[in-house]
């Protein structure tokens, strides 16, 4: 009869580090047996899914910028009735649509739905001499929905801006509204 020796031996695989970024999921990982065989692994794995574009790209800045009352108007859901929606596609992308705001109106400004991403929302104006102003959240708090009133003392074209946070998420929900006209509620 034949003596059969059986080996049995531990696995233990160490996680260097785990990278998700714009082209996938990167993983170091290196492998160590009681033997003391090691091996390290890299892979890389290629992203499955994306996130398409907003219908109003190319809006990467203010002189692409997509009018405003143009966007396609949520409705059929409280929370979301009278605003409009977009994402941030890839990283880096910002989203920009310009407005007609009448002097001495205040205006609700609502940027929500950010799935904690830190995304913003801002105003423009051209002073007409080369320089801008810029309006935003007094008190911004990274991903947290935002809400603040503007009331312009000037009328004309401002330009809302949505910049921030990574492509991972789906539509943000956005509006630049008289006051009272839309609701204003951060959280359903």
């Amino acid at each position: 009869m034949k003596k059969i020796k059986l080996k049995i031996f531990s696995l233990l695989l160490v996680f260097s580090f785990i990278f998700i970024n714009n082209n996938g999921i990167i993983v170091n990982a290196t492998q160590i047996t009681n033997q003391k065989n090691i091996s390290q692994y890299n892979l890389s794995l290629k992203a499955i899914t994306s996130i398409a574009e907003d219908p109003y790209e190319s809006n990467n800045n203010i002189s692409e910028a997509y009018p405003y009352s143009k966007t396609k108007v949520l409705s059929g859901n409280s929370f979301i009735e009278g605003y409009r929606n977009s994402n941030i596609h890839v990283l880096g992308d910002v989203d920009f649509f310009y407005i007609t705001l009448t002097a001495g109106v205040t205006y609700d400004v609502v940027l929500k739905n950010i799935y904690g991403e830190d995304r913003h929302i801002y105003l423009w104006r051209d002073n007409g001499n080369g320089t801008w102003t810029r309006w935003k959240k007094s008190n911004q708090v990274p991903g947290q929905p935002e809400h603040y009133r503007f009331t312009p003392s000037v009328s004309g074209i401002y330009y809302i801006e949505i910049s921030g946070g990574d492509p991972y998420s789906l539509y943000y929900f956005f509006a630049v509204e008289r006051k009272g006209t839309i609701n204003t509620n951060l959280w359903p």
